[in-house]
């Protein structure tokens, strides 16, 4: 028989009902939020300028700046200061530092003589850096792929090479502009970038070609995470992204980072995959995007200052350096 509306029954079904759905919801588990971190600064080792951070793992790394060397095996939890020799010492201003393994690795700056480039290699993790070199000209990037081969390249525009770790250098190129960055994905694929909106390719280890951004502003560092995928920093806020075409053909495009200003200056780049990257500023901005760069969200600091370098050991565990001794360590928030 129907349920009518002035019976029992009518006003016990849907009790029933609603008692049955609270009931299910207590059941249901709360989703645990996804973990949120942190730029937390590392205070009082230094006021002195802090140029470049590089790691080998979560725990070894390096920080260089003027007359600087820092390194860590602990993940930047602490940052000693690596025995020197008192006879040679290190560069007054180290503007790159790169390791290939927790042990052997390689710094570039300039002299006392501001018009004198040096290299300097640390068989021993950093410890007793050894002179390898000088050159007619600044250094500003100094770049390993294994123990033997690496590259520089300077203020005067040109890009030196070795492939004997180090204990020759010969001048692969002079390209007439000051250059800031380079990175090499193989062997023979490589490029450099530098003022005026420079940007040189090459694809034998040899000749390097120009190509146009359409921008004629300083470019200040380049990353690579494969042979297609890459990215470019600069003045004006410009971010490049280099990646296939409709046509399937690789090709550079400008990306929008939103709410940020015309002047802004990005000093640095970097991208654990093709998708999860980080930009800094010399205005103390922190951008980080999940998609390449298609898009960016912000991130805050701790402390804002003018940021020089990043490193990335994965996307949770990170570095920046900058002026007057900055370094902020990317960690879990509590």
């Amino acid at each position: 028989m129907k349920n009518l509306p002035g019976s029992p029954l009518a006003w016990l079904l849907p009790l029933m009902l609603v008692l049955g759905c609270n009931s299910d919801s207590e059941d249901t588990p709360t989703p645990t939020p996804a973990p949120s971190f942190d730029w937390t600064n590392q205070p009082g080792l230094t006021s002195r300028d802090l140029k470049d951070v590089n790691f080998v793992s979560s725990s070894k790394g390096w920080v260089v700046g003027d007359q600087i060397l820092f390194a860590t095996s602990n993940g930047g939890a602490n940052w000693p200061s690596p025995p020197v020799d008192s006879a040679s010492g290190v560069p007054s201003i180290i503007n790159s530092v790169y390791f290939v393994n927790s042990m052997v690795g390689w710094m570039a700056g300039q002299a006392e003589d501001k018009n004198v480039g040096e290299v300097y290699i640390s068989p021993q993790g950093g410890a007793y850096p050894i002179l390898q070199a000088t050159f007619n000209q600044p250094l500003n990037v100094v770049y390993f792929i294994d123990l033997q081969t690496g590259w520089t390249a300077g203020e005067s525009g040109d890009i030196f090479s070795t492939t004997d770790g180090g204990s020759g250098w010969n001048t692969l190129a002079s390209l007439g502009v000051k250059l800031n960055d380079l990175v090499f994905t193989t062997f023979e694929k490589g490029w450099v970038v530098g003022d005026q909106g420079s940007i040189f390719q090459t694809n034998d280890g040899m000749n390097f070609s120009p190509q146009d951004l359409g921008v004629t502003y300083k470019l200040n560092a380049v990353h690579f995470v494969d042979t297609l995928h890459g990215w470019i920093c600069g003045a004006r806020n410009s971010i490049f992204k280099r990646d296939l075409s409709l046509q399937n053909v690789p090709e550079w495009t400008l990306l929008n980072v939103e709410n940020t200003h015309e002047v802004t200056e990005w000093k640095d780049i970097y991208f654990i995959d093709s998708s999860h990257g980080w930009v800094i500023s010399a205005e103390g901005l922190i951008y980080r995007t999940e998609n390449g760069g298609d898009s960016w969200t912000k991130e805050f600091p701790q402390t804002i200052d003018v940021f020089n370098s990043i490193y990335m050991a994965s996307a949770t565990k990170g570095w920046i350096v900058g002026e007057n001794g900055l370094i902020l360590s990317y960690t879990p928030t509590p």
